[in-house]
């Protein structure tokens, strides 16, 4: 949600009413910060290099916990560029068996 409050809609792609969808692996590493943005896909790198942008100076997350410790945890998300805005579509952890993990919030 944090995201979707800080995106800038890339004017250029904002005045051809252009939507799209970015799909953006990143790791949110134990002491909450996150690092190793990867674009998995994208319909515009406009879109992929403003969200990437935001994402790089997000406050710390709550990590995921595994037995009690936190733990680096990859995750996937779908961002759905409207033009009324950034809306997350989805979030995963991608192929990782997080059945002992907690989520922070």
């Amino acid at each position: 949600r944090w995201v979707a409050t800080q995106v800038i809609y890339p004017p250029t792609l904002q005045r051809f009413n252009k939507s799209g969808l970015v799909r953006v692996a990143f790791t949110v590493r134990a002491d909450g910060s996150v690092c190793d943005f990867r674009e998995l896909e994208s319909s515009s790198p406009l879109f992929t290099q403003e969200v990437i942008r935001v994402m790089q100076g997000a406050p710390r997350w709550q990590p995921a916990t595994a037995f009690g410790k936190p733990v680096h945890l990859p995750i996937i998300t779908d961002m759905c560029w409207v033009t009324s805005g950034l809306e997350v579509c989805s979030v995963s952890s991608g192929d990782i068996d997080t059945s002992d993990c907690v989520f922070g919030a």
